[in-house]
């Protein structure tokens, strides 16, 4: 089996290819939003509970990985987007399974020195079950906590930054409203646009107008918000050389597309970072 880090290397070099960030739009489409009819039943959750789906922490990863280059935001046809998707999927199992394989490897090689070795005392044990875990809050429980644990420090990022804590919240919860909406409209338009080029990107596009409107908010201070959590002009991602170096994408979870527009692929990411 190849190292975590050669394999690590190769989904960076397909993250950063032609036009990626279209499949990656495709893939959290499919995994992290859930359509259904009236009423939500235990059947419509199912296919959630499959090996296949992606979780976030995959997801982000994929994305801090096309983040350390410029995005190429080139359209693609269809076979070359599910093609990435398959070679995203596989190399993604592949490293899951290099971490699986590392840890059980330290613990057989402890074991054999120190019969009564404790495996939940080191790292490179661990990393397995804290990379591959459930979410450690719901997205409300950020979104709607974060005004309540910076309050000290309302009033300096008002005045120093323009940041409302109070909008701060509202833009989580405005944005994840307007991109649902947008994505539903996006997936109807295709019955009668279809193209050699489909895509679902414009389905997580928004304006920082678009957004104000939708809360009731000055646009200045909307934008002020949105700037702040997405990456500064001219910088990248270039230190995440490594699964377990520091992913910006946490911190900047809305992507620049153009002047005013900007992409947001997973809604729960704004809450996170707020």
């Amino acid at each position: 089996m190849r190292s975590e880090q050669e394999i690590f290397d190769d989904l960076g070099s397909l993250c950063t290819s032609r036009g990626y960030i279209h499949a990656l739009a495709a893939i959290c489409l499919r995994d992290n939003f859930l359509a259904f009819e009236d009423r939500l039943t235990a059947d419509d959750l199912l296919p959630w509970y499959s090996e296949k789906c992606l979780i976030r922490t995959e997801i982000t990863t994929l994305i801090g990985l096309m983040m350390r280059e410029p995005i190429n935001f080139a359209p693609l046809e269809l076979k070359v987007i599910s093609d990435y998707i398959k070679q995203s999927e596989v190399l993604l199992d592949e490293l899951h399974q290099a971490i699986i394989i590392t840890g059980s490897n330290v613990i057989l090689s402890k074991r054999s020195k120190e019969p009564k070795f404790n495996p939940f005392m080191l790292g490179k044990i661990l990393r397995e079950a804290i990379l591959y875990a459930s979410e450690s809050a719901y997205h409300f429980q950020y979104r709607d906590l974060a005004p309540r644990r910076y309050r000290k420090d309302a009033a300096w990022l008002l005045n120093n930054k323009g940041i409302d804590l109070g909008i701060c919240r509202e833009i989580c919860l405005g944005v994840a409203e307007l991109l649902s909406e947008r994505l539903v409209d996006t997936i109807h338009s295709f019955r009668t646009n279809f193209s050699e080029n489909p895509t679902i990107l414009s389905g997580f596009t928004f304006s920082c107008n678009e957004l104000a409107n939708r809360i009731s908010q000055p646009e200045k201070n909307v934008r002020a918000i949105v700037e702040a959590f997405a990456m500064p002009i001219n910088e990248s991602n270039s230190t995440f050389t490594s699964l377990h170096a520091f992913n910006a994408a946490y911190a900047y979870p809305f992507i620049r597309k153009e002047d005013d527009d900007f992409i947001m692929l997973q809604p729960y990411g704004i809450s996170e970072a707020l």
